[in-house]
């Protein structure tokens, strides 16, 4: 295990950055193994994989899998050993485009993940979870926002940052636990704003929360008229006040992390708050609670459109004792030890494993799957999905952040909900894309990682766990025939990053299949 530093001091450490650098390989030799790259294919045999490009180079490796980033590739040319996610890069065909910007930001990714890993602190033991939660912020929900390290789980760059330079991801990035001051500001331009805005001016002008990293490029079209204490969550750019720890503040910031820059559309600003009052109103048949978008705010160009650069969305957090934990650090090693949260969260409770497991599946699947088989399939990732958790048992799901999610209006109509007109990329009347949508999230990625976890911290056969996804995603898919199908398919889809980033349409989703775990058993 690397040693380890309080956030701030100097770092990484050679063993650390060593780690690092080998998960972001392994994650671009999985990416090149099986995502649909320009001029590129794969082979594999019975010694490992091999990647063969179009100007007769052969790249020869293991055969990788997911949610291992801890077992060097060994990748070879010939015999050159590769060791670094840039030199693989360079034996890929050179007219591939987007290349050199993709070497850099892999680079960054290591590097920020080194950073993130040395300023990992230990968790707390199962009698102290949620007591350390409670005094980490005033709203515990936070600690579990930012004890996530490694961010997403297959991503290869994960730990971009935007170019942020190494004191700006301690000062800013949410695995270094800092706190900042978010800005109040007095933009020079006019402004819009929707609901009860609990920020204002002296003369009651509302005032535009602001990430301190955008306020300080904007400086020129603001005036500062004061500032709240936060904490940053998962998403960097999302902000948690001290003063007022119900509310979480969606800021823009130009910054690209992972696949794209973090503005807040004009789209963004419209459907959020729809989506989340439609979403709230179904809570008796689904289960499920949200963050309500209950205030937005933009600053209007000159042609009297929203700044995307310059807008905030005020989210309400659901009331009630539970606490929250994004999906994703329920997978998330302690640092000193790697026993998984999950396994730790569990032994605050009187459960076994099997027991507790058996209580989360229908918790976790009941309101995607109800809401996907009457026409709105969430994005339900680790970041943007939260398990409450009441006591260490699981409560309540809650879902944030609409940007992601695909709504049929008419199949919302004809169940007799009222869908006023979204924007953007949302609509989407087709049910095998809208289904995708939800399944590489929810399926694809986070049961598959959970399940990863449990199997090898507990020593069980992944049966074990899938057991039940098997029983409730039958009984809770069954209404809607063409999503009941897809869950139990041959295969499901999962978003093809590396390709997407390649793209001239980087934002555009491009879809790989995996082998189904649970194919057939229906």
């Amino acid at each position: 295990m690397s040693p380890l530093t309080q956030p701030g001091q100097p770092g990484p450490h050679r063993d650390t950055d060593h780690a690092a650098t080998t998960a972001i390989l392994r994650r671009l030799w999985l990416a090149l193994t099986r995502e649909p790259l320009p001029g590129i294919t794969t082979t594999h045999h019975a010694g490992g994989t091999t990647v063969h490009t179009h100007h007769g180079t052969a790249i020869t490796g293991d055969t990788p899998t997911d949610f291992t980033d801890h077992q060097p590739p060994r990748l070879r040319v010939g015999d050159t050993p590769i060791t670094e996610p840039r030199h693989l890069l360079q034996h890929l065909p050179p007219d591939t485009p987007g290349l050199s910007e993709l070497a850099d930001h892999l680079d960054e990714s290591a590097r920020n993940l080194a950073l993130a890993t040395e300023s990992a602190t230990p968790h707390p033991a199962a009698t102290d979870l949620w007591r350390h939660s409670r005094t980490h912020h005033p709203h515990p929900g936070v600690y579990f926002e930012q004890i996530v390290v490694a961010g997403h789980p297959i991503h290869p760059m994960n730990r971009t940052r935007g170019g942020l330079t190494p004191h700006q991801v301690r000062s800013f990035a949410p695995e270094h636990q800092p706190r900042l001051a978010m800005i109040l500001a007095r933009p020079h331009a006019p402004i819009r704003h929707t609901g009860a805005w609990p920020w204002r001016d002296n003369d009651g002008t509302p005032l535009l929360p602001m990430h301190p990293f955008q306020a300080d490029r904007l400086a020129d079209h603001l005036d500062i008229r004061g500032s709240q204490s936060v904490a940053p969550l998962m998403s960097l750019r999302t902000l948690a006040p001290v003063a007022t720890p119900n509310h979480h503040v969606k800021t823009a910031v130009d910054l690209q992390m992972t696949s794209a820059v973090r503005r807040v559309s004009a789209a963004a600003l419209h459907n959020g708050p729809q989506l989340g009052r439609i979403v709230a109103d179904l809570t008796p048949r689904t289960g499920m609670a949200v963050h309500t978008e209950d205030a937005t705010i933009t600053v209007l160009d000159d042609t009297g459109h929203p700044r995307a650069d310059m807008s905030a969305i005020l989210r309400t957090l659901p009331t009630g004792d539970a606490v929250p934990v994004p999906l994703a650090a329920l997978t998330e090693p302690d640092p000193a030890t790697g026993t998984p949260l999950i396994a730790t969260i569990i032994a605050t409770t009187k459960l076994t494993p099997h027991q507790w497991w058996t209580r989360f599946v229908p918790t976790l699947l009941k309101g995607p799957l109800t809401l996907s088989s009457i026409g709105i399939s969430l994005e339900a990732h680790g970041q943007n999905t939260l398990i409450e958790l009441d006591d260490g048992q699981p409560h309540r799901l809650v879902y944030r952040d609409f940007g992601g999610v695909r709504v049929d209006t008419h199949q919302l109509a004809a169940t007799g909900i009222d869908c006023p007109p979204l924007h953007g990329d949302i609509p989407q009347p087709e049910p095998q894309a809208r289904h995708t949508t939800l399944i590489a999230a929810l399926y694809a990625t986070v049961l598959r990682h959970l399940v990863h976890t449990l199997t090898h911290h507990y020593q069980t056969p992944p049966d074990t766990w899938w057991h039940p996804v098997v029983e409730h995603s039958h009984r809770l898919s069954h209404p809607d025939p063409h999503l009941h199908t897809m869950i139990f398919a041959d295969t499901w889809p999962l978003k093809a990053t590396t390709a997407m980033r390649l793209s001239p349409n980087p934002l555009t989703n491009q879809w790989i299949h995996l082998p189904n775990p649970i194919a057939g058993r229906r």
